[in-house]
């Protein structure tokens, strides 16, 4: 397989590696199961919860693979369908806190799959819903410790933390001109955007206070080198980032 995404479960009994062409479950003591439900087309992106232990798959035809597996990694069910609405496009997904994932499509709405009805159904059981937003959200995230709110952000540079239930946005914030850097679901979902010389900006969620919460931090960096980054742990106004900058690495509690 030729490896473009790699997934480790919680508890560190098996891990999947997906490929254009191939997926694989592997145990790290022997033994993987490769392909247990093919799709048609070459596989494009990927979505996996370790703690539920669920994985989706799309390939470039929009056709969506369920797979879900026990924490051993051995596979429970599985089942493959067609593209979920044929007059659109999916942006980006992301597992919710209830084990359910949440689409962005790309006339701005949200789709929000029920995994276990249609899994056990074969067939789509989802629900649609308006965000309100003009350009659909290029990037979405579970927030820990919510089973329906999702952090997303826009074309127009708005982020959005938005309750699927209640269909309804409970904050948002302008990211004004400021480039966004990278944004990731891992550990603490977040947003990193740069706005000038060493100042960059860490956008992730206040759970408690179900808002967007903003911190300025600086980091040292020759003109125009590439900044690889992994927000480590978050906790309150306080969050640990590892960075590389060049050959130079630091880990940087702000």
């Amino acid at each position: 397989i030729a490896t473009q995404s790699f997934f480790m479960a919680n508890n560190g009994k098996y891990f999947v590696t997906v490929g254009p062409d191939d997926y694989a479950i592997v145990k790290p003591e022997g033994g993987s199961i490769l392909n247990p439900e093919v799709l048609p087309a070459k596989i494009i992106g990927v979505a996996y919860n370790p703690h539920s232990h669920r994985m989706i798959l799309q390939d470039k035809y929009a056709s969506l693979a369920l797979i879900q597996l026990d924490d051993t990694g051995e596979v429970i069910d599985s089942w493959s369908g067609g593209a979920l609405i044929s007059e659109s496009t999916y942006v980006a997904g992301a597992f919710l806190g209830n084990g359910d994932l949440a689409l962005s499509l790309n006339d701005g709405r949200l789709a929000v799959i029920d995994f276990a009805a249609s899994l056990e159904q074969r067939e789509w059981i989802i629900s649609l819903k308006e965000t309100g937003i003009e350009r659909p959200l290029k990037f979405l995230a579970g927030v820990n410790g919510s089973s329906d709110v999702v952090l997303g952000y826009s074309e127009k540079n708005k982020m959005i933390l938005f309750d699927t239930n209640a269909a309804e946005i409970i904050d948002e914030i302008e990211i004004e001109s400021a480039a966004i850097v990278g944004a990731s679901s891992v550990t603490e979902p977040h947003v990193l955007t740069r706005h000038s010389g060493e100042e960059y900006a860490v956008q992730l969620v206040d759970g408690d206070a179900n808002q967007i919460v903003k911190s300025l931090i600086k980091l040292a960096k020759a003109p125009g080198a590439k900044v690889d980054y992994t927000v480590v742990d978050q906790q309150r106004d306080e969050f640990t980032i590892a960075y590389s900058i060049g050959k130079k690495q630091q880990i940087t509690r702000y």
